[in-house]
């Protein structure tokens, strides 16, 4: 794999460079020297591979309800209620309505909202219009998933 079919992955992926170093363990600097390389070393690209060959459909949905569960927290300045939480996880098709609505609401942040928008719009772009009504254990897993890692990279 060549570096910049690495970064086509990886922006297909959803994540910034800071998003896949935290996945794959590395730093930022590692990922961006990969993206500019002739080739990524063999190990990277098998990691790699492993980590975004066995993402169902449904574990990308869950993972990106998790990523924008933490954007929600970052603009409203508030945690998600438990119950809150639990739903995007468990039940995406009523979990997005609430994170809209707490994301465009009064207590949203409008500055740190217009610096996050375009990151938003393209998670939303990797939805699918219906939604499931449930997800598994291990699909609420991805969901944490994607919750951690955005944290981390909104922090970072």
């Amino acid at each position: 794999m060549t570096g910049a079919e690495f970064r086509e992955a990886r922006i297909a992926a959803g994540l910034s460079v800071r998003g896949a170093a935290t996945s794959m363990g590395v730093s930022a600097g590692t990922i961006q020297r990969w993206e500019h390389a002739d080739a990524i070393p063999n190990t990277a690209e098998a990691q790699w591979l492993s980590l975004t060959a066995t993402e169902t459909d449904r574990d990308l949905i869950a993972y990106t309800m998790g990523q924008l569960a933490a954007i929600t927290e970052h603009v409203t300045g508030q945690t998600l209620p438990p119950v809150a939480s639990n739903e995007a996880a468990a039940r995406p098709s009523y979990g997005l309505a609430y994170l809209m609505r707490a994301y465009w609401g009064p207590k949203a942040d409008e500055s740190k909202r217009r610096a996050i928008d375009d990151q938003v719009t393209t998670l939303m772009a990797r939805l699918p219009a219906d939604l499931p009504s449930t997800m598994t254990m291990v699909q609420q897993g991805s969901y944490h998933l994607g919750y951690y890692h955005q944290r981390a990279e909104l922090r970072g």
